[in-house]
């Protein structure tokens, strides 16, 4: 396997472990993985009682061989 099917596997996995965290009330992880552009991303998106939830938790990119954190609010 090329280090740029590895870096995609390692993402991939790393949000797919964070989507499994609890979330609160009717919100719920969404996974974004795009393959093609080398976009991956984990949002959370759904209701805290009347008020929407709609925000990107962890979002990655691969670029020039490297590994990009674009947004990084884990908890």
């Amino acid at each position: 396997m090329d280090k740029l099917e590895n870096y995609r596997l390692y993402i991939q996995n790393l949000l797919e472990k964070h989507s499994h965290f609890k979330t609160q009330d009717d919100v719920q992880s969404e996974l974004i993985f795009d393959t093609v552009r080398d976009r991956y991303q984990l949002m959370r998106i759904g209701w805290k009682g009347l008020k929407r939830v709609y925000h990107t938790v962890l979002h990655f990119g691969i670029k020039d061989g490297k590994i990009w954190l674009q947004q990084n609010i884990a908890m």
